[in-house]
Order: structure tokens, then sequence, then C-alpha cells
């Protein structure tokens, strides 16, 4: 998974430009978060882009919505890890 993938399932599944604004925001802060730690600043950004990628789609579903994100990342490619991270 790239991050163009992530940006094209973002479009498809994100409708609310405040929320796809917030997931820039939390990919620019874990990718510095990684940059601090010494981490993988495309696993940490990436994982942030997506982090809330089916709040929309579970409605606020709270229980749900971990679940479902964790989903989709796998489906685009993202690692164990990073599903684990969402």
């Amino acid at each position: 998974m790239n991050r163009d993938d992530a940006l094209a399932s973002i479009e498809a599944n994100v409708e609310n430009r405040n929320l796809i604004n917030h997931m820039l925001a939390t990919e620019a802060i874990m990718r510095a978060l990684a940059r601090h730690f010494g981490e993988d600043e495309e696993v940490w950004g990436l994982t942030g882009l997506l982090h809330d990628i089916d709040v929309e789609l579970t409605e606020g579903d709270m229980r749900a919505h971990s679940k479902l994100g964790a989903d989709i990342a796998r489906e685009l490619g993202a690692s164990e890890e990073m599903a684990q991270a969402i």
C-alpha cells in the first residue's frame, strides 16, 4: 500500500471534508512523531492517515469503528502492525 492507494480509498469512503482534513493532519503528526522516535515515517504516516477511514461507514459505532478501519487497511495491503494500530 502507498499513500496514493490510501487517498483513493479515503475519496471513496469519506465525504466529510473536516474529517478528511483531520485525517491528513493526523498523518502529518504521525510522520513527525516517527521521525522523532526513529521509526518508519511511511508506516506511521499511513496509519495516521487511515485511522478514521471508517467513521462515516460505522455511523459513530465505536465498537465497529476500529475493526472496520483495520479491515479496510488490510484490503489496501497494510501490514498487520498497521491494521492493529488502527
